[in-house]
């Protein structure tokens, strides 16, 4: 019974390591029917009939989507206007003060005499205009000939554009622009409607600008900066209120103070 016994043993054994066998090679079939290809891929292993040599067919894995949102146009940031640039106000050219003598004895306070000597044996060396400035004028019912260059008959003597100036008015009627080197006419006289017998005032801050009366009833501003004289404006008697207390004559020489121009009239204002 011992010897029954263990053949007994023998075969169960045998049959449980059979059945263990067989399970194990199933579970290896099940196994190996998955592997990984050599390019990384899944693919699914299938037997052939005929227990040969397995193929493989690769495993369909759904490819990445490539559908994207469309892209989002950049807001433009708006450009803030740009100003034209800022004209520069125009700046006045810098104007010479004349030097020498700009009106009736020189200075605001009528107290300039002259500098240096005359000579004991003065010679004449150029007259102008070659004639008499002569011209009628009527005081009242009087009508008569006037000759020279006024009461006072002071001209100008200023340096302008490197040449002397002389400036004068005359009884012809006319406010004259010499040469004081030549005696030779540098502009055409500038007419107007009566005798001159005033002294005429220069611009003292360098203005081409002659100021100047006569007994037509007017005071002018004469500019002499082109080929010829030009009157910039005119002063009448009229212009002034309250009665005319003489006439309308023009006879003083304006002063030009702090930019003011200060002239008296013969309506005795």
């Amino acid at each position: 019974m011992a010897a029954v016994g263990r053949r007994a043993r023998r075969r169960g054994t045998a049959a449980v390591m059979a059945d263990r066998a067989l399970v194990a090679a199933a579970m290896a079939f099940l196994l190996a029917g998955y592997v990984l290809s050599p390019a990384g891929q899944t693919e699914v292993a299938t037997a052939s009939p005929t227990g040969g040599t397995a193929t493989t067919a690769p495993a369909t894995v759904p490819a990445p989507s490539t559908t994207s949102a469309p892209p989002v146009a950049p807001v433009p940031t708006p450009t803030p206007p740009t100003a034209p640039p800022a004209t520069p106000a125009p700046t006045a050219a810098p104007v010479d003060q004349p030097a020498g003598l700009l009106t009736f004895r020189g200075t605001a306070t009528r107290t300039f005499h002259g500098t240096g000597l005359i000579g004991d044996d003065p010679s004449l060396r150029w007259r102008y205009p070659g004639r008499a400035m002569c011209a009628e004028s009527t005081v009242g019912e009087e009508t008569r000939t006037w000759c020279g260059t006024g009461w006072t008959g002071q001209p100008a003597v200023f340096g302008h554009e490197g040449r002397t100036w002389v400036v004068v008015g005359g009884y012809d009627r006319a406010v004259h622009f010499i040469d004081g080197d030549t005696g030779e006419a540098i502009i055409p006289p500038f007419p107007t409607g009566d005798i001159i017998k005033g002294s005429v005032t220069v611009d003292p801050d360098g203005f081409p600008i002659v100021y100047s009366g006569s007994r037509d009833g007017r005071y002018r501003a004469i500019a002499f900066d082109g080929a010829a004289p030009r009157e910039l404006w005119a002063l009448t008697a009229a212009d002034a209120t309250g009665p005319t207390q003489w006439n309308d004559d023009w006879d003083g020489a304006g002063l030009v103070v702090d930019d003011h121009l200060v002239v008296g009239g013969g309506e005795s204002r």
